[in-house]
């Protein structure tokens, strides 16, 4: 073999390896540009998902606060004052610059402290109403009652300083000794009773309770509109928290009418974003991110933290990055013909 042909494949041996570094050195820069200009796409979808969120966190803050304001002023016209007032303050409690809700405030203020006009001849006299002054608390008498209408003064006292538990006692206690006396009265009194008792601890711990005293409070005549709102709102506590923890869907289900209609009930807007959260991580867990991106991103409408955050933006990328699998109709299929009907022998 001669000198120059030794010099040509010693030459084409020293290319190779420069070819295959400058095809590597390329392979990676485009590489490493694929990835910024993903991160960059990642970076503006994420951004452009806060933005969404922000917006639809906005929305359906407003949506519940304008809601509670035209109930509230519902219940303003019912005389409903009670029930007004508690929309009223979760209102103030979410949106303190409100002014809807302070003019209904004071408006209930007014209502409440000043008596109906009263016309005197040609004077017209306006009285703010006196704040009652508890009287002493009776005690109920212990065993048989001797006198049934000394103890049914004392019971109408427990009444009027409104120590509903101790009436409703005497009143059970007294209408099975005396169950003719005075009934329509006694029957008035523990109507009364068992609604106001049921309204005071209905929003507490007590939700049976609170249930079981509307329950007996519907035997003796109806219900008003306020306990009839706080029986649906308890109804509807009680199903969401039966499936808590064991079915998310129908706990969110639940929650989710309770938090339309009442927020301030139960903590029941809270109950329903962890139901939600609770029912996308099963979603997550199983990989099924699109539905669990779903649940994630009505979560986080109710106010979201970084927790919630970092799943709401890995739900959405991941599932973004999934191939949709096409679903067509089924054509060209024959029809059943020749059918004959089968007669029973």
């Amino acid at each position: 073999m001669d000198e120059g042909t030794k010099t040509s494949e010693n030459m084409q041996e020293t290319r190779a390896p420069r070819l295959g570094v400058r095809i590597l050195g390329l392979v990676m820069i485009i590489t490493a540009v694929l990835i910024v200009w993903y991160a960059i796409v990642v970076y503006i979808g994420y951004q452009q998902g806060q933005e969404l969120l922000q917006e639809k966190q906005i929305n359906t803050l407003t949506t519940q606060v304008n809601t509670q304001l035209d109930l509230a002023r519902q219940n303003i016209n019912e005389g409903q004052y009670r029930l007004a007032r508690t929309r009223l303050d979760w209102v103030v409690e979410h949106a303190p610059n409100n002014q809807d809700a302070a003019t209904l405030l004071a408006e209930i203020d007014t209502r409440l402290n000043i008596q109906p006009t009263l016309v005197s001849g040609t004077a017209t006299e306006i009285k703010a109403t006196a704040t009652a002054t508890p009287m002493p608390l009776p005690t109920s008498t212990p065993g048989l009652i001797g006198n049934p209408e000394e103890e049914l003064s004392h019971i109408q006292l427990v009444v009027n300083n409104k120590e509903w538990e101790e009436a409703i006692k005497a009143l059970v206690a007294f209408q099975f000794q005396f169950p003719n006396y005075e009934r329509e009265t006694t029957d008035r009194l523990l109507y009364e009773a068992y609604i106001a008792r049921g309204l005071e601890i209905v929003e507490g711990e007590q939700v049976e309770l609170g249930l079981a005293y509307f329950a007996e409070a519907e035997k003796l005549g109806d219900l008003p509109q306020t306990a009839l709102d706080y029986q649906l709102w308890a109804e509807l506590y009680m199903a969401g928290i039966a499936y808590y923890g064991v079915n998310w869907d129908i706990a969110a289900f639940n929650f989710r009418e309770l938090c339309l209609s009442a927020p301030f009930f139960q903590d029941s807007c809270n109950l329903l974003q962890q139901s939600l959260i609770r029912q996308g991580d099963q979603f997550a867990f199983g990989l099924d991110w699109c539905p669990a991106e779903y649940y994630y991103q009505e979560a986080a409408s109710y106010g979201a933290d970084s927790i919630l955050n970092d799943k709401l933006g890995q739900a959405r990328a991941t599932c973004a990055e999934a191939t949709p699998t096409p679903t067509e109709p089924i054509t060209d299929t024959l029809g059943i013909t020749n059918t004959e009907t089968i007669t029973n022998p």
